[in-house]
């Protein structure tokens, strides 16, 4: 369906009719969730950098 687009060219992603990205978005992330998980490998990196 696509051939020669770039990451910048897209603005909305559908997979199976379920949106995923909206206006670049991400729909189906839960962004606290991610959050916490970010902090939690930098916590554990930081520690094994000591």
């Amino acid at each position: 369906m696509v051939y020669a687009l770039k990451g910048a060219d897209v603005q909305d992603v559908v997979i199976n009719g379920r949106v995923v990205v909206r206006q670049r978005v991400p729909q189906t992330l839960d962004r606290a969730r991610v959050l916490a998980a970010a902090r939690a490998y930098a916590q554990r990196i930081t520690k094994s950098l000591n």
